[in-house]
């Protein structure tokens, strides 16, 4: 008998390569979510040792009419810079959670194919054992009646 080829196996590749699409897909948008995350850190630190720096300014003896304005433009700047990056972070997170439910779905579909691979292998497997057993019995039974017939003479 044959050896067990599954006929399925070209969409089970296509669907193992759609699979490893979708994992660098989501590794990719995780990277982007680290990235916009540590650029807000680094913002809300900026905002914090701007305000610090404005407030010394502020409490110096002399105040300079221009410096006030650029520390309140700069801490403007800063502020609508995070506030940009927290949208750019929600729609990451929308995406990535998109991504995810594909990924999902392609695993599923790999999974299933991968189970009826496994069924027919086994039902071959078996198929092979059936047959092979009955040549054995057959084999058997000849020597048998063989040996029957040997006796009678």
């Amino acid at each position: 008998m044959k050896a067990f080829r599954f006929r399925l196996e070209p969409v089970l590749r296509m669907r193992r390569i759609v699979v490893e699409q979708r994992r660098r897909l989501v590794a990719e948008r995780m990277a982007q979510i680290r990235d916009v995350e540590l650029r807000i850190r680094r913002l809300e630190q900026a905002v914090v040792e701007q305000t610090t720096a404005a407030r010394t300014a502020l409490a110096a003896a002399s105040l300079e009419v221009q410096q006030v304005i650029w520390d309140r433009h700069h801490l403007a700047h800063l502020r609508r810079a995070a506030i940009e990056s927290l949208g750019q972070l929600d729609q990451h997170r929308a995406t990535l959670v998109q991504e995810r439910k594909a990924l999902a779905e392609a695993l599923k579909g790999v999974r299933v194919l991968e189970k009826l691979e496994e069924r027919q292998r086994l039902a071959h497997a078996a198929e092979v054992n059936r047959r092979e057993q009955v040549e054995t019995d057959e084999r058997n039974t000849l020597r048998h009646v063989f040996a029957l017939a040997q006796e009678a003479r």
